[in-house]
């Protein structure tokens, strides 16, 4: 079972997720990471890729310039 705490977990599903083609699963996954850890900036590159690969420019842009931003 996942404990909802570890941000790390849901990062690398998200990940599986994403490679796999289930981007709401995956977006969901890295939307929680983010919740759980806002300091995040790969979470925030991860998300940025997910949206940018739907059509979503500017949630992408808005996930790469925070991702930028903490780095």
């Amino acid at each position: 079972m996942l404990n909802p705490n570890y941000g790390k977990a849901y990062k690398n599903r998200g990940i599986v997720y994403m490679e796999t083609g289930e981007y709401e699963k995956a977006l969901n996954d890295f939307s929680k990471v983010i919740f759980l850890n806002t300091d995040l900036a790969e979470a925030y590159e991860l998300r940025g890729k997910l949206y940018k690969k739907r059509g979503d420019e500017e949630r992408a842009r808005y996930d790469f310039d925070k991702a930028k931003s903490l780095k």
